[in-house]
Order: C-alpha cells, then structure tokens, then sequence
C-alpha cells in the first residue's frame, strides 16, 4: 500500500470517528423533539394520511418512541465500530430495544408478547437480515483499521496551527510559478519539500491494522457475562404486579418514587440502569480516541437516573440548560480535531503535489538544457 493511499484511508477513518463521535454525542438530546407535538391530540398527520396511537396524547407516543429509539441506535452504532468478539453479547439488547419500539406501533405492551407474534418475528429476523447486511458489507472496512489521535501533535495544533501556517506557505509557494524564474521556483519548491517532510514525520494521526481483533479471546467472557447480566436488568419489572405501589426488600420499604406504580418505577429505573452500566463498560472497553462521546448518554442517563432518587422537579427545558454543557464541549472537541486532521491530510496532499512538481520542473530544466547544447 503507498503512502498516498494509506493517508487517504486514514483521513477517510478520521471523518468515519468524527461522524461517529457527533451522532453519539447528539443522539441522547433527540428525546427532548417530543416537545414538538401535541399534547390534546393522539392523531399524527402525515398530508392527507392520519395515524392514530393506543397513548393519550401525540406528546406521549413520540417520547415512548424516543425512549426505545434512542439507546437502540448507540448501542447498534457501537455494535458496527467494535472490534472484539464481545461485541456480539450487544445483540440481544439490540433485539429487546428494537421490539421495545415495535411495541409502540401495536396492541402489545410487553417485549416478549410482541416476539411471539407473527409480525415480532418477521420484524426481528429481518432486523437481523440488516445487522448482517450492514455489518459485513460496509462496517466491516472500517473495523478493519483503528486510528490514534496523538495529544501531544494536536495540542501543538490546536495552539501554534502548524499545519496551517505550513498549508499557507505551500499556498504562496505554487502561486509563485509565474512571476519568478523556474530556478527559483524549483529552489522553493525544493525547500518547501524539506518542509513538508520534516513536519509531516510528526504526525497528528496513526493507523493501526486491527483485521484480527474479532477473534475469541479469554478476556472477552468478563465482557460478555458483565452485559448480558446488565441486559437482564430490563426484565426485571416484569415481576412487579401492576397493581403493587410499594415494595419491602429486607423489611426495608421502597416508595415508587411519584411513578403511577411500583412497576413503572422499575422499568424506567433499570432501563435506564442498565444502559449506563453498558455504556460504562464499552467506555472502558475500547480504546478508539472517539470513545469519550460516549460521555454524553452516560451522564445524560446518569442525569436522569439521578432525578428519581432526588425529587429533583425540574421541567424538560431546565434538563436542556442543564445537559447541553455536556453536549457543547463534546462537539467542539469534535470540531478542533475535524479542522486539525484536515489540515494534516492537505499538508500531505500539498508534499505529494510539490514531489511531483519538483521532478517536472526538474525534467523540464533538463530539456532546456539539452536543446541548448
């Protein structure tokens, strides 16, 4: 493989985390769009199409949609990007959340009522039709190869814009062909190079082959008990009657915390329990430089979970003034290493295109030369 191409595939792998990384960090604040809707109507429009829904209000439905929704494509988006075979211990949650959402649609209310039915089935083995689909014939390049953002290359980026200033001089240096003599134009061109090539050694990115971490390893039964214990979690309020509205464990007395019934309580608790237990766990799991947008659904459920335990009452706005610090800083972390890692693959471009000029002008000099003599 070249250098040109390997740069290439590496700024391609980049902008794939980059794009990653945003939808992560952006995901979690989609919840907050059923504010949108209305709350005296349970008939959604679509033109002259209208839907209408077993929930009391439109307000309610989409944020029941949302809930399912949301968790479902991070941990599908996570399921795609790993590269180790725990990642596989995901698809039953991927299931249990994509039913969840299914459920809304329709007459059932519970997961695995909804799977016993013709249409939860169809539904699922075509779900898993896509993941196979979508996970050998396009993610499967991208697991292919990791990349490592350097701190040190991108602090001196981000502080004394090295590349920048090296993409501005190669600028001035290729604009200058027509108003100086060749010779000068090729001992520019040469010290350029010399440029370019001592700067480019101190790379902001690596990439590293990764074809066979897929494999089994014995460290991945940790992970895969540690998620799918963290799954079953959601099944939990299933053992709660409907009707019981408190709960003694140990003669220790559990309210249900304001919720309509203790088994509300429970399902929205360990929902939300065992999705940041899993986000943690793939926190510290993998090493992609990217893995810190997790940070935004982990403390957004960490945010909400905590609301429970202490009557915190405030409204969905105040949630939104309160989170989006978390979100802000996620993607201006984002956004400088976008700008850092497009400038280092220009300076690239730039060291290959004086390469070749160097060797033209070269040649060109040469001819005159010769028809000269």
């Amino acid at each position: 493989m070249t250098q040109t191409s390997l740069s290439t595939i590496q700024f391609k792998k980049i902008i794939f985390d980059i794009k990653v990384g945003f939808i992560i960090c952006l995901i979690p604040f989609l919840i907050f769009t059923h504010l949108f809707f209305s709350e005296d109507s349970n008939t959604i429009f679509f033109g002259v199409f209208e839907f209408s829904h077993k929930f009391d209000s439109n307000q309610v439905f989409i944020w029941s949609i949302l809930i399912s929704l949301i968790p479902f494509l991070i941990i599908s988006i996570l399921y795609y990007t790993i590269n180790r075979a725990w990642r596989y211990a995901l698809l039953p949650l991927i299931i249990i959340l994509f039913l969840s959402l299914m459920t809304n649609f329709s007459d059932v209310w519970e997961e695995y009522k909804y799977l016993l039915s013709i249409n939860g089935l169809i539904l699922v083995i075509i779900l898993l039709e896509n993941i196979v689909f979508f996970d050998f014939l396009y993610f499967k390049k991208y697991r292919a190869a990791r990349v490592e953002i350097k701190s040190k290359e991108l602090l001196g980026e981000i502080f004394y814009d090295n590349y920048g200033k090296i993409n501005r001089k190669a600028e001035e240096v290729f604009k200058s062909e027509q108003t100086i003599p060749l010779s000068s134009y090729i001992c520019r061109i040469y010290l350029l190079l010399e440029i370019l090539n001592k700067r480019t050694s101190g790379e902001l990115s690596s990439i590293y082959d990764q074809k066979s971490g897929e494999s089994f390893q014995r460290s991945d039964i940790n992970s895969i008990l540690f998620i799918m214990l963290a799954t079953a979690l959601l099944f939990l309020y299933n053992l709660v009657p409907l009707s019981i509205q408190n709960l003694n464990v140990f003669n220790i007395e559990i309210g249900n915390f304001g919720f309509n019934s203790m088994h509300t309580f429970l399902w929205y608790t360990f929902f939300r329990l065992s999705l940041i237990l899993i986000l943690m766990w793939c926190y510290f799991k993998i090493d992609f430089w990217w893995r810190w947008a997790l940070l935004s659904p982990i403390i957004f459920y960490t945010y909400q979970f905590s609301e429970i335990f202490l009557s915190m009452k405030m409204d969905e706005i105040e949630n939104v003034i309160h989170l989006s610090p978390i979100l802000f800083l996620a993607l201006f972390i984002l956004m400088i290493i976008w700008k850092a890692s497009s400038k280092e693959h220009l300076s690239k471009r730039y060291k290959e295109l004086a390469e070749k000029e160097l060797e033209s002008k070269i040649v060109e000099v040469s001819k005159k030369r010769v028809e000269g003599n």
